[in-house]
């Protein structure tokens, strides 16, 4: 044993500086220097390391918190404050399994949420790990079942009851899933429970705020239901994220009851209570059948100059290769630029970027520039999308905003779909589509690289366009 004594004091000065990173007043170095200084002064210091670890986790570190929390269930059992006892060891493991599971080493985090569920099967967080990695894995109902079972020790964990909507969505059972869903204003979203009205939940004749909580394409997404709320509600202010305006005012323009607002453009608008784009459907009370039958909106045909177009080439494909950054399966759904290239080995292809973030430099990192020509000059919003998509052949795309716009457009859509990063309106599988009927996913296997996927992705782009 080290200084216990001076380890504590760091271990302790660190904890109001993780509080305030937990609440975004303050960023993760001071606690991560903190808790680093208390296992340095004591490396046997359980709760140190068990700390550093939730820390580091925190501060996107994924393999050096694996590490940490490693090193913590290393040491005995002990009596001195700050040792190891049971209870820590089990929820080190537990996150030990998580760790292991968002870095996509499903079997390892198999192994280690069966071991700590042998050791204590009472924690609600076992359990929904547990459930996290079965759905991985394609055993929904195991998935279900284990996340209910965490809800069950745990009733009003918010994490929980998300991990077991999203379980659901993924089984199928979408009216379910996504009541459960909701949960996420509790868990990550709690600003909207600051909203100076309350949740509307499908009362006629109110006047509804209706707003974006997810991403682009997401918001588009789930715009199939905005016209089934407008026939419920008094008035509906859509607030809408900016690159969508201007195509939901076109597609919306037969609703006399909603005015398209840009988020928060004028203060909070003068309506009764609030709901978001994808509580629709449960604010709705709609079953199953009628969430994936609501067909896909009407997009108005926007004009947008050609001169990008190459003259020359038999075959036009839009690409994007990256996800956005703010989703916690980014890195998983994102593959290198230069597996698009392999394309080029169908004739008269030319390739074009509809990438529209900062991963558009990596055209020029990657040498790509001629060969895969950015559109995004030509680009101020969704509306310039669509249009610049009726003028291509095929769409190659990561999971993103971009297969949402292309789904809406009807346009044939090749997904190379992540063995990790999925979407529930694709299925594990990526054979159990809603909503979009010309997508086609191209499923990487378990620990297959991206570039042995994309000689399937591009056996299906030759068929796809053979038969056009």
């Amino acid at each position: 044993m080290g200084d216990r004594k001076a380890a504590i004091v760091q271990f302790n000065a660190a904890a109001p500086y993780a509080d305030a990173a937990r609440q975004g007043k303050a960023d993760w170095q001071q606690a991560y220097q903190f808790y680093s200084s208390a296992v340095m002064n004591d490396d046997s210091m359980m709760l140190g390391w068990h700390e550093l670890g939730n820390c580091l986790a925190d501060m996107q570190q994924s393999a050096a918190a694996l590490a940490a929390f490693r090193r913590s269930i290393e040491l005995p059992d002990g009596t001195v404050p700050g040792d190891i006892g049971k209870p820590e060891r089990v929820k080190s493991m537990v996150q030990i399994a998580y760790r292991l599971h968002t870095l996509g080493r499903i079997e390892e985090a198999d192994e280690m949420i069966e071991k700590a569920l042998d050791m204590d099967n009472t924690i609600a967080q076992a359990w929904c790990v547990r459930s996290l990695i079965s759905s991985i894995q394609c055993r929904h109902e195991d998935a279900v079942v284990a996340a209910q079972h965490a809800l069950d020790l745990d009733p009003e964990n918010a994490t929980i009851e998300t991990a077991l909507g999203l379980n659901l969505m993924f089984k199928g059972d979408l009216e379910k899933g996504l009541k459960h869903f909701d949960a996420r204003f509790r868990y990550k979203l709690r600003h909207f429970l600051t909203f100076p009205y309350p949740q509307w939940h499908g009362e006629p004749g109110k006047t509804v705020f209706l707003v974006a909580d997810q991403g682009l394409g997401d918001t588009l997404s789930f715009s199939r239901f905005v016209t089934k709320a407008a026939k419920r509600c008094k008035f509906l202010y859509v607030g809408a994220q900016k690159e969508l305006v201007r195509l939901f005012k076109a597609s919306f323009q037969h609703l006399p009851n909603i005015e398209i607002i840009p988020p928060m453009a004028t203060g909070w608008p003068p309506a009764d209570c609030w709901t978001t784009f994808i509580s629709l459907p449960t604010a709705l009370g709609l079953t199953d059948d009628e969430i994936k039958n609501t067909r896909n909106i009407a997009i108005p045909q926007f004009s947008v100059s050609t001169q990008w177009r190459s003259p020359d080439r038999k075959h036009h494909i839009g690409v994007a290769w990256s996800s956005s950054p703010i989703s916690d399966i980014a890195a998983h759904k994102t593959f290198p630029i230069e597996c698009l290239l392999d394309l080029y080995k169908i004739p008269g292809v030319q390739l074009y970027s509809l990438q529209m973030d900062d991963k558009r430099n990596d055209l020029h990192a990657a040498g790509c520039a001629a060969l895969i020509r950015d559109l995004s000059p030509f680009i101020n919003d969704v509306a310039d999308t669509t249009a610049i998509l009726r003028h291509l052949d095929l769409v190659v795309t990561v999971e993103s905003a971009l297969g949402h716009i292309a789904g809406h457009c009807g346009k044939r859509t090749i997904i190379p779909y992540s063995a990790l990063g999925q979407d529930y309106r694709l299925g594990r599988n990526g054979e159990n589509i809603i909503w979009y009927g010309h997508h086609k996913t191209v499923k990487q296997k378990r620990n297959e690289p991206w570039s042995l996927t994309f000689d399937r992705v591009v056996e299906e782009a030759r068929e796809d366009l053979h038969e056009r």
